[in-house]
Parts: structure tokens; sequence; C-alpha cells
């Protein structure tokens, strides 16, 4: 459990790695050119079976302070520089080197639908079920089925320099084997 105390931009807290994402928050903000004039006071609550677990934690949390300082200043800001802020959070701040998936389906998607999301391009299109006999509710949609398998490993990319060199590693690979294709590309692969 996090307890934060932000207010006129002083910290309180009782757990200071739940902070450090609210620091962040405020981090991508202000670099953003945004004036904050208000603090927040909240309960950051991570306790269940998926807590550190890679579901999007990070991500989804950046989002939650981003949401919450926007709402506290009065600023309208698009789920697409939402997006960008909260991957100045983890890139700049956190300093991951992960991509824009997680606040992408965070911030893009909406009940009944599927979200797909080209992170290169950055474009994103939700797709509807299937309507049949003006019922949106049908056995199409009935039929898709999600699975969400969690290992039981946890895990904090922030404080663990591997995920950094597994990025380093997939990109590398990804290298030699379009070397090995013989397909000569400038473009960035595996890129954030």
């Amino acid at each position: 459990l996090t307890i934060i105390y932000i207010k006129k931009m002083v910290k309180v807290m009782k757990n200071v790695d739940g902070v450090v994402v609210a620091r962040g928050s405020i981090f991508a903000l202000k670099s953003a050119g945004k004036i904050l004039y208000q603090g927040i006071v909240g309960v950051v609550d991570g306790s269940g079976p998926f807590d550190s677990s890679g579901i999007s934690s990070s991500a989804a949390v950046g989002v939650a302070y981003l949401l919450a300082f926007e709402s506290a200043n009065d600023l309208n800001i698009s789920p697409s520089e939402n997006i960008q802020l909260d991957r100045l959070i983890e890139n700049g701040f956190l300093g991951l080197k992960n991509g824009i998936l997680d606040q992408s389906a965070i911030l893009l998607s909406q009940s009944k639908c599927l979200t797909r999301i080209d992170c290169k391009s950055k474009e994103y299109k939700l797709i509807h079920p299937p309507i049949t006999n003006g019922n949106s509710d049908c056995e199409e949609l009935k039929s898709y089925k999600i699975l969400l398998a969690f290992s039981g490993v946890k895990h904090a990319l922030s404080s663990k320099p591997g995920y950094n060199s597994r990025v380093a590693e997939c990109q590398e690979a990804a290298t030699i084997l379009l070397e090995a294709s013989r397909r000569i590309s400038t473009e960035p692969l595996l890129c954030n």
C-alpha cells in the first residue's frame, strides 16, 4: 500500500517506491510546459494477485497520476499526448527502454472492443464486434476468449537492469537476423 500526499508539490509517503512514478508524472507534465497549481491527495493500492506481475502496472500507475494531476489543474490533454507523457515518465524519468503499448492500450481502448495498435506509426483502430439482428451483444461477441496467464513471478522493471539489457539483446538479435536475410534497412528495429 502506498499512501501519497502531494499538496503544492510537497511529498510525504509511506513507501518511497510508490512515489517515484508520481514524481515522474510531475516531471513529464512540467517538461511538456504544463503549469501545475494544485497537488493531489490519493491512496494507491497495488495489492492483489497481480501486484508487481508486469500487467502494465507502471503504465497504469503513470497514467493514473497524469490524469489526477490534469484533473486537479484543469488541464485538457488528449490520450495521444498522455501516451507520450507516460512514455516520458518511463523512459526519461525511470530509465526504462520500453515502448508505448501498455499506455496506449490503457488510454485508447473501449469497452466491448478489441484495440489494434501499431506502435511504430502510433495508429490505432477499435474493432467492434459483429452486429447481427441489430444486437451488439451477439454470439460472435461471446466467442471472443482472452486468457491472461500469471506465472507467479513478480518484478519491478525500474529496479532491475536486466530489462534494459534484454531490450538491447532483442535489438541486436533482430539486426543479426536482418543481416543474415540480406535485408539492409536503415529503419530502427524494435524501437521505442
